[in-house]
């Protein structure tokens, strides 16, 4: 059976779909602010569909609820974590690099990383980066600071392995189809290590780690 993936709608979808539900002049358009602004709001709401984004204007107004960033951020959440929670869990950061004390050698090299995303300039961005240190150094903080400085989605894996056949694979599809959505989005995959292994350790799985890691190391090269 052939396999077609249909992808989330774009920026220009997003906009164009926000443009239309909320004209004043449409007929039974969605009430929102003076200053709201239709492609803003779509920037915000990447990795949602289009029915996603109608369920946040539904919610808007049965609450009596301004159409704010603020909102919308608090339903995407909700809504994103109902749809992938069982493979990651979407955050809002809640904290930047200068909230976080010390560690100046790692906020450097990640200021650096930051400046070369604003230029534009994909060598100064790496497609992965390994923190290692004992447990509540601040690894998560650091990467969720970075997140929120790059104005990136924030997302922390969950394990993907099952005991039924196929299942795992299923599960690291979907994830990866859910970070593709998301982009740009900073991924914390934590306990890599412990969680997946070396990529030349035997596992005795009929090739399920192998086909997951291949999935895996697929998504980290790709640059976009």
């Amino acid at each position: 059976i052939p396999l077609v993936h249909v992808p989330k709608p774009d920026l220009a979808e997003r906009t164009a779909f926000l443009a239309a539900a909320t004209d004043p002049a449409a007929d039974g358009g969605f009430p929102v602010p003076d200053d709201f602004d239709a492609e803003a709001f779509a920037r915000s709401a990447q990795g949602m569909g289009l029915r996603q984004l109608q369920e946040v204007l539904l919610r808007a107004r049965d609450a009596d609820e301004p159409l704010s960033p603020a909102f919308l951020k608090q339903k995407k959440r909700e809504i994103l974590n109902a749809e992938y929670g069982d493979v990651m869990e979407v955050v809002e950061p809640a904290r930047g690099l200068e909230d976080i004390g010390g560690h100046d050698h790692i906020k450097k090299f990640f200021a650096d990383v930051l400046e070369g995303i604003r230029k534009g300039d994909a060598r100064l961005v790496p497609m992965g980066v390994t923190l290692m240190g004992p447990p509540g150094t601040g690894k998560t903080a650091i990467v969720e600071a970075l997140a929120r400085e790059a104005g990136f989605n924030f997302v922390k894996t969950r394990s993907v392995r099952s005991m039924w056949v196929g299942e795992s694979e299923a599960r690291m599809e979907k994830l990866v189809l859910g970070l593709r959505s998301l982009a740009p989005v900073v991924v914390m995959n934590d306990e890599a290590d412990l969680a997946e292994g070396g990529r030349d350790a035997a596992k005795g799985d009929s090739g399920v780690s192998e086909r997951r890691m291949k999935m895996w190391m697929e998504l980290l090269s790709d640059p976009r």
